[in-house]
């Protein structure tokens, strides 16, 4: 029997792919489905990483902090005057003019202007143009930078946080900032930061002081030669920032290439010019300083700025030509009654000279006021029946106490009408009134005012109404305008947002008027060249030991006051109201009205004022009697005035006076008052040749003109005056010889009484 073998099977069993013999399958194919599946993965795995880094980058996105934009920059203060002339523009904190402004403040054109020049893709990116930044770094690499990758967000960045930008580092941290601001805020807001801190030159940033200190204008109202100007300062500012001179030609360029890329304008490429900082006005600097002290922004205060100027020039005039006087400071300040508004402050003759010591302030400094306050004695006695303005007074040798005031020429005039008394500043009278109004009366009355800086009442008494109590200029005029308000005495405005205040009424309206009324008696009562026929009311003072000199007047609705002196309080025989501050106020006062900053009226009583024009005697004050021979209107308050009967003419001519005029003629050696006048007297300039020719034959010696005037009584010394340039001073009676060169002039004259007249004359030929 045999065995039988099997024979292997040949079918093929699955197995791994590996196993397969070369003849089992395409080798090609098999490599190509392991690539497919590899880079099939490597994808997968990119896709995840990219996913969790968006968001990583997506969630550090919405954790960037909120840095702060224009929060704590400081920025500039602002004065501008009553009508928006720019007075004085100050440093921020950090020394910058920075002037904050909102972007509805800024015009389209100049948006577009900046986008294009600085950043044209600015509405497009989240705060870095990546594509910008790779372009930048390939040609930084390459050793040939062809343009900038800094787009508004990054350059605010920048400005804001004061980075070095010019590293790696400081180029990442500028990055990183930029995403911070997009972040946070909106483009808009984004756009309006840029504008207050793009720098513009020097120390200027932000578009609004630019456009201010360079234009003298907003940013709204810029020219388009002056938006393109102002769009490429700030790309490159040492090179283009504009100085004394001609344009710079890198700016002329700049501009000019951007006006081709936007509008294509001829007109935009004319030439401009540009104010320098140097120029930036400096108005009023002592009112304007302590007012932008506690103030941010824009400040709008009371100040005309064309009146301040008027001020200051006729000051510095005035100054220099006393300076042969000793004369080396002066102040003034100007007010609106009506309002109250200050509209000239003028606290020294120099704010920089530091030998006057000007950055005093004239106008708060609380000085010895002289005689400037017995006005306000005269119009307390007129309200209490004490007084008429024709009652009266005497001036004769008196004791109050252990008080023994004088006059200041060491003279009496004996009994005097109180008009007379009031104008020629006689101290006994004055005292004698405010004795009878109660020692403290004046004291009082001024604490009621509200005057600043006063001292314990028991340190004044009598001597208050000659000048022991200090007062500022700001109080002074307040007190004088008063006065023209009918008695009611208000607070004085510096800003336009001050409240108007109602006041305080310390005197009568009837009272209030005839005081200023006295003051225009025709003895007294300025008049200026521009306004020969009224009278305006004032008052001098000067204070004991020739240390101030004071005018203080009304011009129609306006009460201006000047002081001349020196801060450091050294005497000067030359410091004397009539001498020094009559002069000043005349031809600071004439230009006013000359230019129509002010407007000069005659006085006119208060409507439904209870006052009375009555006929009294021209001597004794009183009602006229049957032997009365001369008489003149006066003013009375019905009701309120002393008016009696005169008892002073009777029969045959003769005057009988009280037994105190009578004492007084005998030991004092006057003669007996005359009853032939009245004491109104006018200066009048004597004929004087209206057109003088010099001769060529003439010696330099002959060319002078005589000019001669003649003075009321009381006068003793008349100032001359050529187009309101003091030229020197006569002798009641004396001829004065002046000297001119070949011009037109207005001479005017003025007598230490205030009186004054005017004329013109012509002189040709050469000198």
């Amino acid at each position: 029997m045999g065995m039988t073998r099997q024979r292997p099977s040949t079918k093929l069993e699955p197995g791994p792919a590996s196993e397969v013999g070369s003849s089992g399958a395409d080798p090609l194919a098999s490599q190509a489905r392991q690539r497919s599946t590899g880079v099939g993965a490597f994808f997968r795995w990119l896709l995840v990483a990219g996913a969790i880094a968006f968001a990583i980058l997506l969630t550090a996105w919405f954790f960037l902090p909120r840095p702060p934009l224009l929060e704590d920059v400081p920025f500039s203060a602002v004065a501008r005057d009553r009508n928006g002339v720019l007075m004085r523009l100050t440093t921020a904190s950090d020394q910058r003019y920075r002037v904050q402004v909102k972007l509805s403040e800024v015009p389209r054109d100049l948006i577009l202007a900046v986008t294009t020049q600085e950043d044209h893709r600015y509405r497009s990116h989240f705060g870095v143009d990546f594509g910008a930044l790779l372009r930048a770094t390939i040609d930084f690499v390459q050793g040939h930078p062809r343009s900038g990758a800094s787009t508004l967000t990054m350059q605010v960045a920048r400005l804001r946080f004061h980075l070095q930008t010019r590293s790696i580092p400081g180029k990442l941290i500028q990055i990183y900032r930029a995403l911070e601001i997009e972040r946070h805020y909106s483009k808009d807001q984004i756009l309006e930061a840029y504008f207050n801190l793009a720098p513009y030159g020097r120390n200027v940033e932000g578009i609004s002081a630019a456009s201010l200190i360079y234009f003298d204008k907003s940013p709204a109202k810029l020219s388009r030669q002056e938006i393109l100007a102002l769009a490429v300062l700030p790309q490159s500012p040492a090179k283009r920032t504009p100085r004394d001179g001609p344009e710079p030609a890198a700016l002329i360029e700049a501009r000019s290439r951007l006006n081709k890329l936007i509008w294509n304008d001829p007109l935009a490429d004319l030439p401009l010019h540009y104010r320098q900082l140097k120029d930036l006005p400096y108005l009023a600097p002592h009112l304007v300083q302590r007012v932008l002290k506690n103030q941010n922004g824009e400040t709008r205060l009371t100040v005309d700025a064309g009146i301040q100027r008027v001020a200051l020039d006729e000051i510095q005039r005035f100054l220099a030509s006393r300076q042969s006087s000793g004369l080396n400071n002066a102040a003034c300040l100007l007010v609106d009654t009506r309002s109250m508004d200050v509209l000239a402050s003028e606290g020294s003759g120099s704010f920089w000279n530091s030998v006057i010591k000007g950055q005093n302030d004239g106008t708060t400094q609380f000085r010895s006021p002289g005689s400037s306050l017995k006005p306000f004695v005269y119009a307390m006695a007129l309200d209490r029946g004490l007084i008429g303005p024709s009652t009266l007074l005497y001036d004769v040798p008196g004791r109050f106490g252990n008080y023994l005031p004088e006059n200041n020429d060491g003279k009496f005039d004996g009994p005097i009408p109180a008009r007379l008394a009031l104008v020629r500043s006689r101290n006994l009278p004055a005292v004698t009134l405010a004795s009878h109004l109660g020692q403290d009366a004046l004291y009082h009355f001024l604490e009621s005012a509200q005057v600043h800086g006063l001292n314990r009442v028991n340190n004044y008494g009598l001597s208050a109404v000659l000048g022991t109590v200090d007062i500022s200029m700001q109080d002074l005029v307040k007190l004088y305008a008063g006065l023209v308000n009918h008695g009611r005495v208000k607070t004085l405005r510096v800003m336009l947002s001050d409240p108007a205040d109602s006041g305080i009424q310390l005197l009568s309206p009837e009272a209030a008027f005839i005081t200023l009324d006295m003051m225009t008696t025709s003895e007294a009562g300025i008049r200026l060249p521009t306004a020969p026929t009224v009278n305006i009311p004032y008052k001098t003072g000067t204070s004991t030991g020739f240390r101030d000199a004071w005018c203080t007047g009304v011009i129609g609705r306006y009460v201006l006051a000047v002081w001349v002196g020196r801060f450091d309080g050294r005497s000067n025989p030359s410091l004397t109201g009539r001498t020094a501050a009559v002069p000043l106020f005349i031809r600071l006062a004439s230009r006013l009205a000359e230019e129509k900053k002010v407007t000069v009226v005659p006085l006119s009583p208060p409507a439904g004022a209870n006052v009375r024009q009555v006929d009294v005697c021209s001597v004794s004050g009183c009602l006229p009697g049957p032997y009365c021979t001369h008489t003149k209107k006066e003013w009375i308050i019905p009701g309120v005035s002393p008016i009696t009967r005169c008892h002073i003419h009777t029969a045959g001519g003769n005057e009988a006076w009280d037994s105190e005029a009578e004492h007084f003629f005998e030991t004092i050696g006057l003669g007996r008052k005359s009853s032939g006048g009245d004491g109104n007297e006018e200066l009048h300039i004597l004929p004087v040749a209206r057109d003088v020719s010099w001769q060529t034959n003439q010696a330099a010696s002959e060319h002078v003109i005589p000019l001669r005037a003649r003075t009321p009584a009381g006068a003793s010394r008349v100032y001359w005056f050529a187009n309101r340039d003091f030229i020197g001073s006569a002798g009641s009676g004396e001829t004065f010889y002046w000297s001119p060169a070949p011009g037109t002039y207005t001479i005017a004259a003025t007598d230490d009484l205030g009186q004054s007249d005017s004329v013109q004359i012509t002189v040709e030929g050469e000198k």
